[in-house]
């Protein structure tokens, strides 16, 4: 199994974890397990030749892509998302009701996540506007944890994201000269796609003029 794909799942394994305290060591060791199956599938493989990975490996051209997914890759998208949701179906919910910091963070980039993929699959976001997203909502992640005292990321995770954050800024830079207005040819024009920024762990999405 490769390194990448295993890495992947960092944010769903995360997520099943905070679930999986809830339910003891034996639901963690499921949960994780069902986690890493996910991540080495043929459908997460094809998501993440274009979506941000985020161990490193993503390159500057996952930020420039102003495509939607295709076809195929939503379908892909769509059932690797419900084979991660099954896996936290088979975690118990506390009775209680109670959730401590952990399991509030990890719970909330996963559902951010889930925000931006499935504006993905409906093809209201391109590829690149979704990786930005993405990488912000790690970063928010990986402040949180801080903010809560919490066990801090891997230095390598941090290290990630703080490269990931160069690239955005950069690619940003780039494509500034772009945006003035100009009249492309008609086969060269992309999908008009709404502008979408985070407020908190809700995405506020501009419609496209």
């Amino acid at each position: 199994m490769r390194i990448g794909i295993v890495f992947m799942s960092v944010l769903a394994v995360l997520a099943l974890a905070a679930c999986a305290d809830r339910g003891g060591p034996r639901a963690l060791k499921d949960a994780n397990a069902c986690a890493n199956d996910v991540a080495s599938s043929a459908q997460a493989v094809t998501i993440y030749r274009r979506v941000w990975l985020g161990d490193g490996t993503d390159t500057p051209d996952k930020l420039r892509d102003q495509a939607p997914l295709t076809t195929d890759e939503r379908t892909a998208l769509a059932q690797y998302h419900a084979q991660i949701l099954q896996c936290r179906q088979g975690i118990p919910a506390d009775p209680s009701g109670t959730q401590t910091p952990e399991m509030r963070d990890r719970d909330a980039v996963f559902q951010r996540s889930l925000t931006v993929y499935s504006k993905l699959e409906t093809g209201e976001l391109n590829v690149g506007a979704a990786n930005k997203l993405l990488i912000e909502s790690n970063g928010k992640f990986q402040a949180d944890v801080l903010r809560d005292h919490l066990r801090p990321p891997p230095p390598a995770a941090i290290e990630a994201q703080k490269n990931a954050e160069k690239m955005v800024q950069a690619a940003d830079q780039a494509q500034a000269p772009l945006a003035r207005p100009s009249k492309p040819r008609q086969a060269e024009q992309k999908p008009a796609m709404p502008a979408c920024t985070w407020a908190g762990d809700a995405l506020n999405c501009t419609p496209a003029r």
